[in-house]
């Protein structure tokens, strides 16, 4: 009874895993061409990452998401989940790669802004105590895509519920020599 008790149990522990991994989308921006003031120059960019509990759906249109977390910076200044806010909405298509985005990350002095929506195409920075901005028109930047936490393949599972089943084999047996041959044939019916 024992014995069937661990196996189920092992079981119902080992199936219901999801086989879902972290997805990190990093954003590279192209560099500033349009400046006033002196907080930015034209070597700074918007680049950063989002990283999602699961992919990106697939056929978006500027949905929110709400990120396990989220790092950007605007060449001067790191914005992130710790220290900003922010609104991130991603656009998809059938595959689920990103065709459009429209993200605005803040924090109490600074704002960015990139945007890839039909006519909208813009990287922009605003340091709202000096006056400074920096922008970037009609080049979008790139987005790539990769997975943080290894999915579990079967052949793990395999290897797993075999050693499951070594260690049932090696209680059966210790139950066995510690009741004797009477709970062998008493249970020999939980064994066909």
């Amino acid at each position: 009874m024992l014995l069937k008790s661990l196996l189920l149990s092992s079981a119902l522990i080992i199936l219901p895993l999801p086989a879902i991994a972290d997805t990190v989308y990093t954003y590279t921006g192209n560099n500033f061409t349009l400046l006033d003031g002196a907080s930015y120059s034209t070597s700074d960019k918007i680049s950063g990452s989002v990283d999602l509990a699961t992919p990106l759906q697939t056929n978006l249109y500027v949905d929110p998401v709400t990120p396990v977390s989220f790092s950007f910076s605007d060449g001067s200044h790191l914005f992130s989940d710790v220290n900003s806010t922010a609104f991130l909405g991603f656009s998809t298509d059938a595959s689920g790669k990103i065709i459009g985005w429209d993200l605005a990350i803040y924090d109490s002095s600074l704002v960015i802004f990139t945007e890839n929506v039909g006519q909208y195409v813009f990287d922009s920075a605003y340091n709202l105590a000096t006056g400074s901005d920096a922008f970037n028109f009609n080049e979008p930047g790139l987005w790539t895509a990769s997975n943080t936490s290894p999915v579990p393949e079967a052949s793990d599972f395999a290897l797993l519920a075999t050693g499951a089943l070594g260690v049932a084999g090696v209680l059966r047996r210790r139950l066995i020599a510690s009741f004797g041959a009477g709970f062998h044939s008493h249970n020999l019916a939980l064994y066909p």
